[in-house]
């Protein structure tokens, strides 16, 4: 992925746009770790789809900051029958903006309330500065995964500092989707509950992954195929939608000629 310095509406950040028509359009949203985790995803969707990730500049990476980059992404004009994707503690920002009248619907990686108790500043910037082993971090997050691939996360992935973790902390949690929703639960992800998942509502589909937190880097080509499947369903709800409205509107226009005709033929 190759990121530029962008400025879109009134925010500044770093921008990767695959820039291709497509019917629906993809948004990755990454959250606490910079956007290279969805390197898999985005690599492999912006060959069929206009496809989006970002990451705010230095000075503006809290939630707010990510909040409002992810508003002048989804407010722009040609942005249209938007696919929000998040995961973990960006599935608030997701769902904030579910209601917006450009989203068709949203993806979240694991769903849960929220935390009984939030991780320690000690515990966290060990986890996320490379001062805790490898073996480690892969024992808690990535289980399946080889050492060799875990390094590689953590040399390519960076995370917030804590203040700006703090800020998504506190907004953790997943609630009733009211667009189409597909929930993605690892099965060893300590972030999601398969069974509040299942109890949100019946418009939420809920497919599961055999993999930790980062089940969409741990196992691409399960998250792909399971988000592909997704994709498709929402693509042909979209053709669906268009066609109807180009029914409606022709229907109107043969409406408006015959009302003419027939004005015409009264003034005779």
């Amino acid at each position: 992925m190759e990121f530029s310095l962008t400025r879109v509406g009134d925010e500044n950040m770093h921008l990767y746009d695959s820039e291709i028509e497509s019917r629906i359009q993809l948004v990755f949203v990454p959250g606490v770790f910079s956007a290279e985790a969805w390197k898999y995803q985005v690599n492999y969707f912006s060959e069929d789809y206009r496809t989006v990730t970002y990451q705010p500049t230095v000075s503006n990476r809290g939630f707010e900051g990510h909040r409002k980059a992810l508003k002048q992404i989804i407010n722009q004009d040609e942005m249209d029958n938007i696919v929000l994707i998040g995961a973990n503690y960006s599935n608030s920002l997701v769902q904030g903006f579910e209601a917006h009248e450009s989203v068709s619907a949203t993806v979240v990686g694991g769903a849960k309330k929220k935390l009984k108790k939030g991780i320690p500043k000690e515990v966290y910037q060990g986890l996320t500065s490379g001062v805790f082993p490898v073996k480690l971090f892969k024992k808690l997050f990535m289980k399946s995964m080889r050492y060799k691939e875990v390094r590689s996360f953590c040399k390519d992935v960076s995370f917030l500092d804590f203040n700006d973790f703090k800020s998504f902390q506190e907004r953790f949690g997943v609630r009733k989707p009211e667009k189409e929703c597909m929930i993605v639960h690892a099965t060893r992800d300590i972030f999601s509950d398969r069974g509040y998942a299942k109890n949100l509502m019946s418009s939420a589909s809920v497919s599961e992954v055999e993999s930790g937190v980062f089940s969409f880097y741990e196992k691409p080509q399960e998250f792909n195929k399971i988000l592909n499947d997704f994709l498709i369903k929402i693509e042909r709800k979209a053709i669906k939608e268009k066609i109807e409205e180009e029914k409606e509107n022709n229907k109107t226009l043969v409406d408006f000629e015959n009302g003419k005709r027939l004005a015409k033929v009264n003034q005779e």
